[in-house]
């Protein structure tokens, strides 16, 4: 399937957009696919507002100071051929066009156009925010525009899909449409593509909130992980309560859907809401005061669970790659400080970190089982911050290990794990070496142990090894 001709590079396309609902657009797409999808929207230039183009540095110039080298093009065709052929081949490149793009050219534009303005979208999401920004701005701010798309240009891609294997609704195609044109607004004002108090600015934050909304009405229709953009969008305007809202639907719909990175993430963000006092008087159980701990440790057991299971996969830098670091390793040691806590007890909201001796509302005594598994939370957190200062050597010292950082050192030994991903720098590689420790995070080298160390790993460690070891005891009953 070539993309030179248009019909090729609408098949194309129509294959991507596919593939971008199935991942709520949370996919890395290899150079490869990517150089054809660049060749499909090079056939509406005018409609994207831009030049797409492959370029490389001739072997006279690789030499040459970086600022001062000189790019010259490659042929389209050509450059799709070596990539498909090698793996290897040409940069892409864009170059905005010096007039504006007539609105009236989306009123006009068809289904073919459409599909092909997408790939294009998607593009500049990547490679222009300026560009992405007034592609988007042209797709979603005209209510006419709007209306032709959600009322014809939709219907009449999806309905092309009837008994194929990449058929979608027309619900499904229209939230891809809006989760790029939302990340072009939402991208385009955080780097600086407008002046961030211009009318364009503003004008974008308002159509967000109108996107999101329509997004949250599509969400029967879509994946959960499709509201991570409205999340986005709602906590740019600073609206909290549906901020709130939003990651724990997300995480009840990842937990009903099966999907372990919508779990994750929601559950995740919903424990933060509540122990930073943000749900505070939103509707909901989320926004009493004080709250159960009980109900923050089952949200986290939930949490947890998902991303072992995306680790399985080789997805477990995935959370951290879409959720704050800063705001994962708050949340674990702010449970883990409450791990001494009963069940039974209540936590005053917001929690301060250090605060792990804070008095709890009707913190009723736990008796049976509920009480052992509580004596053994806490002494399994408390051995383990004993392992911790004790493996903590001066971090000024030469050539230091990674214990020497402030970590737990890896196993002396190489594990043999198959494709296990890195926990440092993500790769897959054959033979990894694992924290001697809590034996759950794998690394190819002691400097990726010391970064994910700093990363967040140093809050988690003793965390991951106390459920480790009560999976164990727990099989081997």
């Amino acid at each position: 399937m070539s993309g030179a001709t248009k019909e090729g590079a609408v098949k194309i396309g129509q294959l991507f957009l596919f593939a971008h609902h199935l991942t709520s657009g949370w996919m890395t797409v290899h150079a490869m696919l990517m150089s054809r999808i660049w060749q499909a929207a090079r056939h509406v230039e005018r409609l994207a507002g831009a030049r797409f183009a492959f370029v490389e540095v001739p072997a006279s110039g690789l030499g040459a100071p970086a600022n001062t080298r000189r790019v010259t093009e490659v042929d389209c065709e050509e450059a799709v051929a070596r990539w498909m052929r090698t793996g290897n081949g040409p940069f892409t490149a864009m170059k905005p066009h010096q007039e504006a793009v007539d609105p009236q050219l989306y009123m006009h534009m068809s289904a073919d156009e459409f599909v092909l303005v997408l790939c294009a979208l998607y593009c500049s999401n990547r490679g222009n925010k300026p560009v992405a920004f007034k592609l988007a701005t042209n797709l979603l701010s005209s209510a006419a525009v709007q209306t032709r798309i959600r009322e014809v240009l939709v219907p009449r891609v999806a309905a092309r899909g009837a008994g194929q294997t990449w058929k979608m609704s027309a619900e499904q195609l229209e939230s891809v449409w809006l989760t790029e044109c939302m990340l072009g607004l939402l991208e385009g004002v955080a780097e600086g593509a407008v002046p961030a108090g211009s009318d364009a600015a503003v004008q974008a934050r308002k159509v967000l909130v109108a996107a999101g909304v329509r997004m949250e009405e599509l969400q029967p229709h879509c994946g959960p992980l499709v509201l991570s953009v409205s999340i986005r969008a709602a906590t740019g305007a600073g609206d909290t309560a549906t901020v709130c809202r939003l990651s724990a639907l997300m995480a009840r719909l990842g937990d009903e859907a099966g999907n372990d990175l919508a779990a994750a993430t929601g559950h995740y963000a919903t424990i933060s809401n509540i122990l930073s006092g943000k749900a505070l008087g939103t509707s909901g159980a989320g926004g009493r005061n004080p709250y159960p701990l009980c109900k923050l440790r089952a949200m986290l057991a939930k949490a947890n669970a998902a991303e072992r299971r995306l680790a399985r996969w080789n997805m477990g830098t995935v959370i951290v790659d879409n959720v704050s670091t800063q705001m994962l390793t708050t949340l674990r040691d702010s449970m883990a400080e409450l791990a001494h806590l009963p069940d039974t007890a209540e936590i005053h909201l917001p929690y301060k970190l250090g605060r792990g001796d804070a008095p709890a509302a009707s913190a009723r005594p736990a008796s049976g089982a509920a009480a052992t598994a509580t004596a053994a939370a806490a002494a399994g957190a408390q051995s383990s911050t004993r392992g911790a200062a004790s493996a903590t050597s001066p971090a000024s010292a030469p050539a230091a290990s990674c214990s020497q950082a402030g970590g737990a050192s890896a196993s002396a030994a190489p594990a043999a794990v198959g494709n296990k991903a890195c926990h440092g720098c993500g790769m897959a590689l054959p033979r990894l070496q694992k924290c001697s420790r809590c034996r759950q995070r794998w690394y190819c080298s002691e400097a990726c142990q010391v970064k994910d160390w700093r990363a967040g790993h140093k809050a988690e460690c003793k965390r991951l090894a106390a459920e480790a070891g009560a999976e164990a005891e727990a099989a081997a009953k």
